[in-house]
């Protein structure tokens, strides 16, 4: 389980379409918080912010709902391993002392005729992960 989403990014969720959202789920499939989604469009990026923190950690899964299309982009969370004593005061960061982890998954497809619909898979391509530097993790 995680503590906390710390940031998230979505592409090319449509217009105008009720029914997007991200989900935080426990382990019982519960939901923990429910974000809705205004789509921007095709070839668009857009942040999702979450509210819900726990502690023990309680988020086992993270469900993205969409009408037609979309794809997560970067997603970003705590663990919530407790530090051993307290931090400085003030923080030098609002970033977390304890581990962050993070997981990126996905299926790159070409839309030729942009219709959202009978994407084809692109054989080969690769998705990498990068720092804050643009440098190959």
């Amino acid at each position: 389980p995680i503590e906390s989403v710390l940031s998230m990014s979505i592409m090319d969720v449509e217009v105008d379409l009720t029914g997007n959202q991200m989900v935080l789920l426990d382990s019982s499939d519960t939901p923990l918080e429910t974000v809705p989604i205004v789509g921007l469009g095709d070839n668009t990026v857009q942040d999702v912010s979450f509210t819900f923190s726990s502690d023990p950690a309680a988020i086992t899964k993270i469900r993205f709902d969409v009408t037609t299309s979309g794809a997560v982009t970067f997603l970003k969370f705590c663990q919530g391993t407790a530090t051993t004593s307290p931090t400085a005061s003030p923080s030098e960061s609002f970033e977390p002392t304890g581990p962050t982890l993070g997981t990126i998954s996905g299926t790159v497809t070409e839309d030729v005729d942009n219709d959202n619909s009978g994407d084809e898979p692109i054989g080969g391509a690769m998705i990498m992960l990068l720092d804050d530097a643009g440098d190959v993790i």
